[in-house]
């Protein structure tokens, strides 16, 4: 039995076995990355776009809208601008309601826990052409408190892409960082990207950061805790995202004055609601179903 194995395994490095799936598997996992989820869940996809119902009341207000501005367009210049008032005027009563019921944010001390007691955790990073701030990325992602034999940090990268590719790898990584190499094509989309990196990714919890993001050191111990505090329903964690600059101009003040209102005040109050939020591209936590 012996003989028989020996000329059946082999001894690689982790680098040489993932290397080994991308050559055999890659083409099918850029394909599910694609289009599995058109595929498996259309319902929930986009790809196929309007429904029928949606094409038809399209079509019946556009229709509408132009036969009102053929008979009378001032009548009909005076209906949009009460539809689009009355709409922005909505908006201004919900962020009336959400300062109304404004909460200040209580912070909780982290538990300490045994390294022992926490699960895989998996962060990826999505880059395209963003070879300047890789330094400052790796710098940030480095500071992340967990502890590194149960941490992975995906950078998914478009596989032609040699200048980021290039930086990251002239940055040395250390071994819980690795590049997942993207194959080109089309969409050249960031989901397209992380769709891909997360066929890789073990962690029983997951993060999406973008490669500008400083995230705080300990914002996955705080994710986890949070996780830990609630029951499965709670699948999906954002942190709050704030301005490194604010005071630069103007412009850059303004800037850091809508995110804080954004994540300081409408998104907790629509939680608290229990009606849908706005989920960004960034910084958002995941429960696994693992």
């Amino acid at each position: 039995e012996r003989r028989m194995l020996a000329g059946r395994l082999a001894i690689t490095t982790p680098e040489n076995l993932r290397q080994a799936i991308d050559r055999q598997y890659g083409q099918a996992a850029l394909e599910q990355a694609i289009s599995g989820l058109a595929l498996g869940d259309p319902d929930m996809s986009a790809r196929s776009g309007a429904l029928f119902w949606q094409g038809i009341a399209t079509g019946v207000v556009a229709l509408a809208a132009y036969m009102l501005f053929a008979a009378d367009s001032a009548v009909a210049m005076l209906s949009a601008h009460l539809f689009l008032s009355a709409f922005f005027f909505g908006c201004v009563l919900l962020r009336v309601a959400a300062l109304a019921d404004f909460q200040p944010r209580a912070y909780r001390k982290l538990t300490p826990v045994s390294p022992a007691d926490l699960p895989v955790y998996s962060v990826i990073v999505g880059l395209y052409r963003e070879a300047p701030v890789v330094p400052d990325l790796i710098g940030a992602l480095t500071r992340l408190v967990w502890p590194r034999s149960k941490l992975e940090i995906l950078l998914a990268c478009e596989a032609d892409d040699r200048e980021t590719i290039e930086a990251i790898e002239a940055a040395r990584l250390p071994a819980h960082m690795r590049i997942v190499r993207v194959p080109p094509s089309m969409p050249r989309t960031k989901p397209k990207a992380l769709n891909v990196a997360m066929a890789q990714a073990r962690g029983s919890f997951v993060t999406v950061y973008d490669a500008e993001d400083r995230p705080h050191p300990d914002q996955l111990m705080e994710a986890y805790q949070r996780f830990a505090r609630e029951d499965v329903r709670l699948a999906c964690l954002q942190a709050p995202l704030v301005t490194a600059n604010p005071g630069r101009n103007n412009l850059a003040a303004l800037f850091h004055l809508e995110y804080a209102g954004l994540f300081g005040g409408l998104l907790p109050f629509l939680a608290r609601q229990r009606m849908p939020i706005l989920l960004g591209g960034t910084s958002n936590h995941f429960r696994g179903l693992m």
